[in-house]
């Protein structure tokens, strides 16, 4: 678990729970091209793996900037799966409508992320957004009667937990 504290996140905790979810994204797509049910078999391969992966941390941490590519690069990757699962002929829910994410990078008045850094309330929110959508996937791709139906073994299990935090008067 990563925990943030009134002084932000600690860069170790960071580089933690983003290497879960290249570890957990990048799982679930290879399972999805070794699942025979789904039609295309070229999920990993395709690139759509790369966003996320091409950004994933180093023990010294990350420029905000890194960040925040990180997160959109991950939504923009994840959206593109959905979409690729819809049209997929084995694949029989509908995944965009229920499951898709939206950007907060393209969505600068909304998010106080902005292309540059964002705080860190907006840091942990994004990042338990991301580990719920991933596991929320992987939850409908089990239900989607997949050939292999084991799909949460790659949920993403560590949290952003806030209560550490203080306020100061």
């Amino acid at each position: 678990m990563a925990n943030i504290t009134g002084r932000g996140m600690f860069q170790e905790d960071l580089v933690t729970v983003m290497d879960a979810i290249v570890t957990g994204w990048t799982a679930t797509l290879t399972k999805l091209d070794a699942d025979t049910t789904v039609a295309d078999g070229d999920y990993y391969d395709s690139g759509d793996s790369d966003y996320v992966v091409s950004h994933s941390a180093t023990s010294t941490g990350m420029e905000q900037k890194d960040v925040v590519d990180f997160i959109k690069d991950y939504i923009t990757a994840y959206n593109l799966v959905l979409a690729k699962l819809d049209s997929d002929s084995g694949a029989t829910n509908t995944y965009v409508s229920g499951l898709a994410m939206t950007d907060p990078v393209d969505s600068l008045s909304a998010g106080n992320i902005y292309p540059h850094g964002l705080n860190q309330g907006n840091l942990m929110y994004e990042l338990n957004q991301i580990i719920t959508s991933n596991n929320a996937l992987n939850a409908a791709l089990n239900a989607d009667g997949l050939q292999l139906n084991n799909y949460d073994d790659n949920d993403v299990t560590d949290t952003v937990d806030e209560s550490d935090c203080y306020q100061t008067g």
